[in-house]
């Protein structure tokens, strides 16, 4: 159940015009980061489960906040960098 709600949530983030969704996928991604790795790396996954089926422009925007955050927060940061 908690799940499936976490998903809608991401979902729903993805229905969000492009300069309002920049900011809430840092947002998310920022604050994911500061809990601990492995739900760092789960919710990620649920983030990009979400992200599926929208187009090639969100799904890079995705990926750029990820990045972002991992660059930002020391994970992976060599693989990271040479993304």
């Amino acid at each position: 159940m908690l799940s499936q709600t976490t998903l809608a949530q991401y979902e729903s983030i993805f229905k969000t015009p492009f300069p309002k969704q920049i900011t809430l996928l840092d947002s998310v991604c920022i604050s994911l980061a500061k809990v601990d790795s492995q739900t760092f790396y789960n919710e990620i996954a649920k983030l990009r489960a979400a992200a599926a089926n929208t187009d090639d422009y969100t799904r890079l925007n995705l990926e750029r906040a990820i990045l972002s955050v991992k660059t930002d927060e020391g994970y992976e940061l060599k693989t990271a960098v040479l993304n």
